[in-house]
């Protein structure tokens, strides 16, 4: 699931408003791959 420009802004305001002006925000992408039926 990729994030849209508007949830990516308001987290990053919403950082801002809990931590403060020097609040960073860094986003982990991971991307998995499940094979359909797998019984792992």
């Amino acid at each position: 699931m990729r994030l849209t420009p508007e949830q990516i802004a308001t987290i990053r305001a919403t950082a801002r408003e809990t931590f403060g002006p020097e609040a960073r925000v860094w986003q982990l992408e991971i991307d998995l791959d499940f094979p359909i039926g797998s019984s792992a």
